[in-house]
């Protein structure tokens, strides 16, 4: 019971392809703002107080 407007084959992959970097868009930049965060604080932590 596929729907019938649905890209089938060769066009389904490739529109799959492109939605792809969409739908990991949100963790991939949740993954790198964490892992700035945490770079952030360990240097604040190695500096010398003033």
């Amino acid at each position: 019971m596929e729907n019938p407007e649905f890209p089938q084959g060769t066009a389904g992959l490739v529109m799959d392809l492109c939605y792809a970097p969409m739908l990991a868009w949100g963790p991939l930049v949740a993954a790198l703002t964490v892992a700035y965060a945490r770079r952030r604080a360990a240097g604040r932590v190695l500096e010398p107080a003033c």
